[in-house]
């Protein structure tokens, strides 16, 4: 049997992954269920109740978060409402997650409609509302997967409004025996429901009553044997990872043992995880997470820098201003308004002024408390774990200087910004990393000669085989932002193939993806 080792980023330990994670050949749930990511991951991601860590829960702007990053399902919760309509929504109550109260069963349809179901979240998402079952078959379709969790559903209509909308491959129904034993016969069988395995009854019981697609597991239950039995079967594992199992070692051994699918609070880290289990070290392609991972978490915030940290990405670029009595701060604007809850200048607010603002809120609640970091904060959480992009955008290059050489990240930051200001920098330590904009390709020589850069940005569109080729025989590397139009599986494929030594983009899931997918092929 084939064996693949991985080390894991930031430990000693290494992880012992059989070949049976590839899944050698036609996964189980190739031909049962729609694939939004082509070919398919070794482990599919259930997103809980969508990227609720960045989106109010249940709502479509988690629904869309789910599908720009590349998740293969999102589980939704499905109730009823008083005038028996399927609505998205966990909790018996309305209190915590919109701005109603009471039971939701007892409010009809049009009075769930009235209510706001973002705005407790951040002031973005005002106006959110609850959707129902009907209005989320039709976006997923083609797009994403629905785990279905029928917390309170009427099975005859359930069946229905899944067929009228022909997502029978892109669903599946959890909910106690009874209710999946009515939509398996309603259905014959085209609607694929998932039982909770919790060893009572025992494995035989579902599978000769049901035979169904899928069975979840509790991961405190699953073991080798119950994973190859399961797979026996022709019927897909899912690890429910939730609560204390939520979390890298328990992942590792999910995936170890083979399951198909992983439910979890923290999608994007369960692919950093497989990945690290299937990519050679070091990656063909370095990633530089743009602002942090700022999908996920507030840009140029600590919270974004650790989820860059988390993912083991390469790099993370960060944005340097400068406060009115000399501080480096991380911010990308030169005012304060769209990423605080101050206004104003950066450079007319004093370090204390702008530590007291709020560099989070606007994002969402879980991050209120996130405040604009300072450069040495931003290197103290780096040392060690990832190298600093940094973006001067209003800093005294002498102090920047400085600072880098201070902190001894020589080797472990390169410098973007204009030439005349790289050139200061190059004056003053030629040992440190300078980035210049590479707009032009004639100048190649002539800026290679003035700064000796580390590596030249090159404009997405300007690249190519042979302009990589001529860096490289300078020995300077090619960085280039796949931001916008082009953060798309082709062009990071096309880029990776000319020799491109790293990807700044918004979307650092996508590109780990396409690498996996790349590895998986050898």
């Amino acid at each position: 049997m084939s064996v693949r080792y991985c080390r894991v980023s930031g430990a000693a330990t290494f992880c012992l992954v059989l070949s049976v994670v590839m899944h050698v050949g036609r996964p189980l749930f190739a031909d049962r269920f729609f694939q939004p990511v082509v070919p398919p991951r070794p482990v599919q991601i259930m997103a809980h109740r969508a990227v609720m860590s960045a989106a109010p829960e249940n709502t479509f702007a988690a629904f869309r978060l789910g599908v720009e990053l590349g998740f293969e399902w999102i589980e939704v919760d499905v109730r009823l409402t008083n005038d028996g309509h399927h609505v998205l929504f966990h909790d018996e109550n309305l209190d915590d997650n919109t701005n109603g109260a009471g039971p939701l069963k007892e409010r009809t349809l049009e009075e769930i409609k009235e209510l706001d179901a973002g705005g407790w979240f951040a002031r973005r998402f005002e106006g959110e509302k609850i959707p129902t079952l009907a209005e989320t078959l039709a976006f997923a379709k083609d797009k994403i997967n629905l785990y279905l969790d029928c917390k309170d559903v009427d099975a005859v209509t359930l069946v229905r409004e899944i067929r009228e909308s022909g997502m029978e491959r892109q669903v599946v129904v959890f909910g106690d025996y009874h209710l999946l034993r009515r939509v398996h016969n309603l259905s014959d069988g085209s609607i694929a429901v998932m039982p909770d395995f919790d060893d009572k009854p025992d494995l035989d019981f579902w599978i000769q009553e049901l035979h169904p697609p899928a069975i979840e597991f509790e991961f405190d239950l699953l073991t080798p044997e119950l994973v190859t039995r399961t797979h026996a079967a022709g019927i897909i594992v899912q690890s429910d990872s939730l609560g204390e199992a939520d979390n890298p070692a328990a992942w590792r051994k999910a995936i170890e043992m083979g399951v198909d699918w992983i439910q979890t609070d923290h999608s994007e880290h369960v692919i950093a995880t497989a990945a690290q289990c299937t990519l050679p070290s070091p990656r063909p392609v370095m990633i530089v997470a743009h602002r942090g991972v700022s999908r996920l978490a507030p840009e140029n915030t600590l919270a974004a820098f650790r989820k860059a940290i988390d993912l083991s990405l390469d790099y993370m670029e960060v944005d340097l201003h400068t406060s009115s009595d000399g501080r480096l701060v991380a911010i990308h604007d030169g005012r304060l308004e769209r990423t605080t809850n101050g206004s104003g200048s950066v450079r007319s607010h004093s370090l204390a002024d702008l530590k007291a603002l709020s560099a989070g809120a606007w994002f969402g609640a879980p991050y209120a408390q996130e405040t604009m970091p300072t450069v040495e904060e931003v290197i103290e959480l780096a040392r060690g774990k990832i190298k600093l992009y940094i973006d001067v955008k209003d800093v005294d290059p002498a102090l920047l200087t400085a600072l880098i050489r201070a902190a001894g990240l020589q080797k472990d930051a390169v410098i973007y910004g204009g030439v005349s200001l790289l050139r200061e920098i190059a004056q003053r330590a030629p040992e440190l990393r300078t980035m210049p904009p590479l707009r032009d390709p004639s100048k190649m020589e002539q800026l290679a000669r003035e700064l000796h850069p580390y590596a030249f940005d090159v404009p997405w569109e300007t690249l190519s085989e042979n302009l990589i080729r001529r860096c490289h025989d300078l020995d300077i590397k090619v960085f280039s932002d796949a931001l916008g139009k082009n953060e798309r599986a082709a062009e990071y494929r096309k880029a990776i193939g000319w020799g491109i030594d790293a990807i700044q983009t918004d979307y650092p899931l996508r590109v780990i993806t396409v690498l996996m997918q790349h590895a998986a092929r050898y």
